[in-house]
């Protein structure tokens, strides 16, 4: 963390707080054992889990980022 200034550490717990927001916005799809509505914050998590473990079938790694991102747009 050489060199990171608390403006930049402000900026990131501002999005750290802001992302904790996904927690409360609940999509359609249900989790696998059926039990209830899977949350954004939820959906994102695992995405994120999914590309690091599939990242070596990928052929390019910025392909993985950007599909996070793509589905970061749309919920």
């Amino acid at each position: 963390m050489k060199g990171l200034t608390n403006h930049a550490l402000q900026k990131q717990m501002e999005f750290l707080i802001e992302i904790d927001k996904l927690k409360h916005i609940y999509r359609r799809s249900v989790l696998v054992d059926r039990s209830r509505h899977e949350n954004d914050a939820e959906h994102s998590r695992y995405l994120a889990i999914m590309a690091l473990i599939l990242s070596d079938y990928a052929n390019e790694k910025k392909h993985l980022f950007a599909s996070c991102y793509q589905d970061a747009a749309h919920t």
